[in-house]
């Protein structure tokens, strides 16, 4: 096998919190991530000549060796023993620096795909080391669903899977880097704690508008852009049983119980990227091989 075609989905957070400052300077967090249905298109062609070439439809994304898909790519190479190449192309649907772990979806998908083109030689728990040496939230986009994130981001854990809901995502028109997101934590700390364990008692007992009422994202106490509370004030007044910003920002998604009032919530709401989807129970397909 000499190519595969991924859809590597994108991620919410219906909880996350700071609990404070690492040795190393990395904020210790406690999250709850969720799969959802955006995805980008990952396609994987092993060549004959060595090297990795990044190609990807959307501009502000760099095709050099900044890419976290080519520093994946690498890293799995060595762990192969590889010494020829591949070419990457990615078709962006999830938004950039949106909260939404985009990159983090990409750099799973090239771990995975490029373990199957090699019959799966290395095992889930060697993906999930690799991954974690590339970004926080690669080790859960390797894995999906509904699950329960500490340390920096990268410990993984089960959780029970939240039912299939429709959601409305929508991106203002600004982006967050994840970087300033965490100095301006770092400027203005503030103690105010979600209720996590609430959160995980919801999932349990599928009680979905528990869950959204207790939904808590510790950046939303932090940033003062209007835009974010406008854009929950249009979910509440569209039957919106819950609503939170996603990660650092800067999208901002509203749960609904059916997809008919998901889809009046869209067509209500003017932002440059608005779209339905529905939570995931994995994080990623094998489109072709």
């Amino acid at each position: 096998m000499n190519s595969i075609t991924l859809r590597a989905y994108a991620k919410i957070n219906l909880y996350l919190d700071i609990l404070g400052v690492l040795p190393n300077g990395y904020h210790e967090i406690e999250s709850i991530m969720q799969s959802v249905s955006i995805y980008d298109e990952i396609e994987i062609n092993k060549t004959s000549e060595k090297g990795i070439i990044i190609n990807c439809d959307d501009p502000q994304i760099p095709c050099d060796n900044r890419n976290i898909a080519f520093k994946a790519a690498k890293l799995i190479s060595e762990e192969l023993n590889y010494n020829n190449g591949f070419e990457i192309s990615i078709k962006k649907n999830i938004p950039v620096k949106a909260g939404m772990g985009g990159g983090s979806a990409d750099c799973a998908a090239v771990l995975m795909g490029i373990n199957m083109l090699f019959n799966k030689t290395l095992g889930l728990d060697k993906l999930i080391k690799i991954g974690k040496s590339l970004g926080a939230d690669v080790p859960f986009c390797i894995v999906g669903g509904t699950k329960l994130c500490k340390g920096i981001g990268e410990i993984v854990a089960d959780v029970p899977q939240l039912e299939k809901l429709y959601l409305v995502i929508v991106q203002p028109n600004f982006c967050i880097s994840t970087q300033n997101a965490y100095r301006i934590y770092d400027e203005n700390p503030i103690n105010k704690k979600g209720k996590i364990d609430t959160v995980i008692n919801s999932l349990s007992t599928k009680n979905t508008e528990n869950l959204a009422k207790n939904m808590y994202n510790i950046f939303e106490e932090l940033y003062k852009y209007p835009d974010i509370n406008k854009i929950k004030a249009e979910f509440s007044k569209n039957d919106a049983i819950g609503s939170l910003m996603t990660g650092s920002g800067s999208a901002v998604f509203g749960i609904f119980n059916t997809y008919e009032n998901a889809l009046i919530c869209k067509n209500n709401i003017d932002y440059p990227f608005v779209q339905i989807a529905e939570t995931m129970s994995r994080s990623m397909d094998v489109l072709t091989k």
